[in-house]
């Protein structure tokens, strides 16, 4: 509930952090037992979000508009991010083709688009 992540690089045993207003979350799951170990600004912050999110969402089945927030606008925008964070650790550009949700002749960075899966999970 905050403006902070972690990108982890498992293989080469790196972390780096980022901070930004355009990180807080869209949405939040309140549990109890864990609330009360955060600072209190969390809390309310994560509150206000979650009301915020409910109140959209009865609005939008009341007037059967469609949400503030587009589902398809939000997951290109986070391929995007993803993307850049990819040529970024490859420390080259890469093409990627939004229509097929993939790099353009580009293995090693198609490998990077998800872990390797466990069976019989698979993308």
């Amino acid at each position: 509930m905050n403006g902070n992540a972690v990108i982890t690089n498992s293989e080469e045993m790196k972390k780096w952090s980022i901070g930004s207003t355009l990180l807080y979350p869209r949405a939040t799951i309140i549990d109890p037992s864990v609330q009360s170990s955060l600072p209190f600004k969390q809390t309310v912050n994560g509150a206000l979000d979650a009301t915020a999110h409910i109140l959209e969402f009865l609005r939008c089945v009341k007037s059967r508009r469609m949400p503030a927030g587009n589902a398809a606008v939000a997951c290109q925008s986070h391929i995007a991010c993803h993307a850049a964070y990819i040529a970024w650790q490859l420390g080259r550009k890469v093409q990627f083709d939004p229509a097929r949700d993939e790099f353009i002749g580009d293995a090693e960075a198609n490998r990077m688009r998800c872990r390797a899966l466990r069976e019989p999970w698979h993308a």
